[in-house]
């Protein structure tokens, strides 16, 4: 926990007399000073008496009986000024470096309360805020969800708790975004509440789900003559939510070679490689299965040697079709993404892609 004002100032009186004690103590053992023998003198007025004293006179200033107890003194008690400048240097110490502990106490900030008992005190706005630096742990996200469960939500803090939602996943690689399980069906619940805003939704594929298929891996087993393949697919193969209508659609649009965009190059699925050439027409587009991943075929056209292809993938979410169920031209989906990934790949002379590994850029 961060430091507390009221406690701070609570300690300070207590180490107030502390510090007063040791320092009469201290005082009393050595600054009362050291006698040092003098000539006599008047006690009353201080006059010297060596000249004509007599002990059964008056003292010629003052007049005070010189037979008196103690009515002349013999000596003086010379003061410890290094004891003082001691004292009082530790007490303006102590003055400065209390008053910096209070400060401190007051202007320290608090960390992050976890736990349910912590986080069911925080208001709306700091559980919110938190958000990012908690994303590991359930207890936020669920007393959020608790409270949008009661009606303690606005529409505005669902969507401020969104993007310091998303603002935290961002910070994580892409393979370990998710799923955070205990917030699955909360976000479920917003979507099967209309609850997100489209742009939130925009946001939200794309940091759960990444800008597309995560994984490129070449087939090595033997293909079709004159054709290479790639096994396209997600890193992670979990739902937004809880149902399978949270699973977005992706599909390949578009193949071409680095410094030659403008010559597309022919990608079919797998069946297609056993056809007839006359057969075997180009694809606007190719379904990549968010579950399994798909194979993309691609005609044997390159030189051999490296080259880096770009592959054009659009990640789409429509919360309505299950990802088996293809959409129609009257389904619009609440968030697409188009991203473009760069892959780097060997070519053997017959121009099949060999590389056992592909390197993403």
């Amino acid at each position: 926990m961060g430091a507390n004002p009221q406690m701070a100032i609570g300690i300070f009186p207590i180490a107030l007399i502390l510090f007063l004690i040791v320092y009469f103590i201290l005082r009393a053992i050595f600054g009362k000073g050291k006698p040092v023998l003098s000539e006599p003198y008047c006690a009353k007025c201080n006059y010297d008496l060596r000249v004509n004293w007599d002990s059964s006179m008056a003292c010629p200033e003052c007049g005070a009986d010189l037979k008196a107890k103690n009515a002349v003194n013999f000596g003086k008690v010379k003061k410890s000024r290094p004891w003082m400048t001691v004292g009082i240097t530790l007490l303006v110490l102590f003055i400065l470096l209390s008053t910096l502990s209070l400060f401190a106490g007051i202007t320290a900030p608090r960390r992050v309360a976890t736990g349910p008992a912590a986080v069911a005190t925080l208001p709306n706005n700091n559980l919110i805020g938190n958000l990012p630096t908690v994303i590991d742990e359930p207890w936020t996200i669920r007393e959020l969800e608790s409270r949008y469960g009661n009606n303690k939500l606005t529409a505005d803090e669902v969507d401020q708790m969104l993007s310091q939602l998303i603002t935290g996943l961002k910070t994580k690689p892409l393979n370990e975004r998710g799923p955070l399980h205990w917030s699955r069906e909360f976000m479920q619940q917003l979507i099967d509440d209309d609850a997100i805003s489209s742009k939130r939704f925009n946001e939200l594929v794309k940091v759960y789900f990444g800008p597309g298929p995560t994984r490129y891996q070449p087939i090595t087993s033997k293909m079709q003559p004159g054709w290479s393949a790639i096994h396209v697919s997600y890193t992670q193969t979990w739902p937004l939510g809880t149902s399978n209508n949270t699973r977005p659609h992706c599909k390949l649009v578009s193949v071409v070679k680095e410094g030659d965009e403008q010559t597309p190059m022919l990608f079919v699925p797998e069946a297609h490689t056993h056809w007839n050439a006359s057969q075997v027409k180009p694809l606007d587009e190719l379904p990549i299965s968010f579950v399994f991943g798909s194979r993309v075929c691609l005609k044997n056209t390159l030189d051999p040697g490296e080259h880096v292809l770009l592959l054009t993938v659009i990640t789409e979410l429509y919360p309505k079709l299950t990802a088996k169920q293809q959409p129609t031209e009257s389904d619009k989906p609440v968030a697409s993404i188009t991203h473009i990934q760069p892959i780097k790949v060997s070519v053997d002379a017959s121009g099949r892609i060999i590389s056992e590994k592909l390197n993403i850029k």
